[in-house]
Parts: structure tokens; sequence; C-alpha cells
């Protein structure tokens, strides 16, 4: 764990850490970036600190002085291991090269927001993929990993939502691979227990729900076994369209009838689920009165934003566009939408 210590401390020996990795060797031409620490008032860069402002949130990439900047936000920092640390920092680092590299499949969370719904078939076969992605990891075969495709077109074919999951694959799960492979390289230990607990998280049904946090961890295994057993989809950021669903797809298409039937403990997730968000959303705003605005959404926190029918719950901050300039209004909302327009805001904490 990371020892109390001042966040400089802290940034030297992730910045002498990150000295020993081949970024190279994590994925061809990816290369690292200046990263910072941040906490409620002091950012910490390379050789001096400045004031944070509101583009700090979360753990990401975002633009500083016209270049990208890896961010981390420091609280909790005391319970994470230095190599567990770093590991994240080169994850946030690989969505800086994607920026770079103008890479093209990123997922419309907006979108998603207002269209994406859980279907418990759709998610049935995707667990049986999580199922599969878990024995290969210990167990690979050529066939099956030929079975995962299998599944893969089968989800494909019913699920009109199976691109934004793809493409959540390619976009986090790829950062969360080089993630994983940069933490084998500084601790194999850790490495061994972070892909346990993967697995575990993957052979757990109630983790399908929300699909965004599952879609890491599907994304970067399925990477990884491409990695450890000389499976061929490298291809530069920017440049390739096809997700890694399609890309594998492509590669070991083969013709085969397969069905799989509905999980009913996944049908009664879903159902919880929905039933579950509504009455969040009733009881955020059952006794706070409503802001009138016309705002067009263009951001939220898409790990923790729960929508019922018009309603979205937004933790953390809501994204608008205000006299051109991108406007976060920091904390817990709940909004109502006509047609991608906040017409009412909720300040419900």
């Amino acid at each position: 764990m990371v020892v109390i210590m001042e966040l400089r401390e802290v940034y030297k020996l992730i910045d002498s850490k990150l000295k020993t990795i081949d970024f190279n060797e994590l994925w061809e031409g990816f290369y690292p970036f200046d990263f910072a620490l941040y906490d409620q008032d002091t950012v910490y860069l390379k050789d001096h600190e400045i004031v944070k402002d509101s583009r700090f949130i979360g753990n990401t990439a975002i633009v500083h002085n016209d270049n990208y900047l890896a961010i981390w936000n420091s609280e909790g920092i005391e319970r994470v291991d230095i190599n567990v640390l770093t590991a994240k920092i080169i994850h946030e680092m690989f969505h800086a090269y994607q920026y770079v590299k103008l890479e093209r499949r990123f997922p419309d969370e907006i979108n998603a927001i207002f269209n994406y719904n859980y279907d418990s078939l759709n998610l049935s076969v995707k667990y049986e993929e999580h199922k599969l992605l878990s024995e290969l990891i210990d167990n690979y075969s050529q066939e099956k990993f030929n079975e995962l495709i299998d599944l893969k077109i089968y989800r494909k074919n019913i699920n009109k939502y199976a691109n934004y999951e793809s493409q959540i694959e390619v976009v986090e799960g790829m950062a969360q691979y080089v993630e994983m492979l940069a933490l084998r390289k500084l601790d194999i230990d850790l490495y061994t227990k972070y892909l346990n607990n993967i697995k575990n998280r993957l052979l757990d049904k109630n983790k399908l729900i929300p699909i965004r946090h599952i879609c890491y961890d599907s994304g970067a295994v399925t990477l990884l076994l491409c990695h450890d057993h000389n499976i061929n989809i490298k291809h530069n950021l920017g440049e390739e369209s096809k997700t890694i669903d399609d890309l594998l797809i492509n590669k070991y298409y083969r013709q085969r009838d397969i069905i799989v039937k509905e999980d009913q403990d996944i049908v009664e997730i879903v159902n919880e689920y929905i039933e579950e968000t509504k009455k969040i959303i009733e009881n955020k705003i059952k006794n706070v009165s409503p802001i009138k605005v016309n705002y067009r959404l263009t951001g939220f926190d898409p790990f923790n934003a729960r929508r019922y029918y018009d309603f979205i719950y937004c933790p953390h901050f809501v994204g608008v566009i205000e006299n051109g300039n991108f406007v976060p209004f920091i904390g817990d909302y709940v909004i109502f939408v006509e047609s991608g327009w906040i017409k009412e805001m909720y300040k419900v904490s």
C-alpha cells in the first residue's frame, strides 16, 4: 500500500516506476504522457503545482497546455499499492494515446443513456461468454475460443446494442489490458491477484449491470488471450473502425446454429435493477424543487448514471454547453430530458 506521505512523494515514486516500463511493448507505438495527481485543492504536475479547476474530474486524460495529461484523483490513494497505482496511471495515459491517435471507436454515452436497455437474453448470452473467458484464462484451447466467437456472433445477431458494448470493450478494455500488462511487469503476484478478481467478476451474474463496468473486464481478458496465444489482431489506433469483436468474428467466422435461453437469475436481476432505479430517482426528487433550464446534455459519469424514462440520475456532475463552453455542474443531480435537452435539474446533493 501507499504509506501516508505527501502527494509530491507519491508522484516521484510513480514517476520512477514508469521509467522501468517499455510502453511500446504494451501496445506498439504507445509512449508515456505527462500525468498529474490531484486532491480537493491542488494539482501536482511533474515539477510544479497548480490550483485545481473544473477540468479535474475523476481519473481520465484531459488537455492541459495544449497536450494530453493523464490525471488521477488522490482520494483513497493511501489504500492502493504503488505498483497498482502506476499501472492505473498507464491506463489513463493510454486514453491520452487514443485521443492523440484519433481513435474512432469511442462509445456514444449520451446516445446510450437514452437508448441502451438491459435485455435479459442479451445478458444471458454475454454471461455465457464470460464463463468461457474465465475458463480460457486457465485452460486455453482453440476450440473453446471458437465457441466464444460463436457466442459473439449470436449475440450480435440478437442485440441491436451489441456495438455499444463492443466499443466499451475496445476503448476501456484496451486501456485495462495495457494496465494489466504493465502490472504483470511491475509485480507478478499483484497481477495474479488482479486477474483472479477479474475472473470472479466475470462469473458473478450481478456484475452484468451496469454493463459498462463488466465490459472493461471482458474486453481486457479477450485482448489478453489474444496476446498470450498469438492471435494477431494488432492494428493502428485511429485507422481501424472495427471493434475487437468484429475483428475476431471476421478472423474466425464459421456457420454454426446455437441457441441460448434466458437465464432466470438474470431476468430477476434486470427487473430488480429497473425497479431500484425507479425508486432511487423518485426518492431523490420527492423533496427537491426543479430548476427550469434549457441545456444540451453533453456529459455525466457513465459509470453510475441511471435512467428511468426521461429522468436521469447523474452522480458527481452534469456537463452542459453554455456560451460555447463546456460547463460541469458539480454535485449529484437528477435531470429531466426531452430530445437530448435538459429541461429540469434537481440538485439532490
